[in-house]
């Protein structure tokens, strides 16, 4: 599977043959046969999520399906808006219009300091103004959290970037974590002091 992102609401999905086969998607001529195609999608989606942060669960979506002829697809996956059903009752296009700000944070661990210390660069260059810690936890790993105030819903996209340098965490696994099995090493502007070294 290989995909494209053309919007933060818009993913492009190439299916080779045998992607299709492995998620059952099948297609008779240009119709795909139902009822399997609400599973497959859901698979798809599963997938999808873990390798990108495209984060459909609570969205309604709109997919176009293009079948290929050596037997893969080609899909276009647009999230147009929150399901009726979700406790939130907004909509994607109102929350563009007036993002909530709220106080939001994420944590990312690596086991090597210095992709730790590029990160905290690559902040400082992007001007990041909120709150910041360092950790290092037993095993060696070390631990930046983050916090500012800013949109929780677009945190994941916003901090994309980073996973060239660490893996994401939640601040809730963080939380649990870090007080019993980690140090605090600096407990406030991590950012701006490890971007130094």
């Amino acid at each position: 599977m290989e995909w494209i992102r053309i919007s933060e609401h818009k993913l492009k999905i190439m299916l080779s043959a045998q992607d299709a086969r492995r998620y059952a998607l099948d297609f008779d001529g240009d119709d795909l046969t139902p009822p399997t195609s609400k599973e497959s999608f859901r698979g798809v989606l599963s997938d999808l999520f873990a390798q990108t942060g495209f984060d459909a669960s609570e969205d309604k979506i709109y997919i176009q399906f293009y079948p290929s002829k050596d037997g893969g697809c080609e899909l276009f996956i647009t999230k147009v808006g929150l399901s009726p059903d979700s406790p939130h009752g907004e909509t994607l296009e109102k929350e563009r219009r007036s993002p909530p700000e709220k106080r939001r944070g994420i944590a990312f661990s690596s086991g090597d300091l210095n992709a730790i210390c590029a990160l905290c660069r690559r902040l400082a260059f992007r001007r990041f103004a909120g709150e910041s810690e360092l950790w290092r936890d037993e095993g060696g790993d070390w631990w930046l959290l983050i916090s500012e105030r800013g949109n929780p819903r677009t945190l994941s996209e916003d901090y994309r970037f980073a996973r060239e340098y660490a893996v994401p965490r939640t601040v809730e696994r963080a939380a649990l974590l870090l007080p019993e099995h980690a140090k605090k090493i600096c407990a406030k502007k991590a950012v701006e002091i490890f971007s130094k070294l």
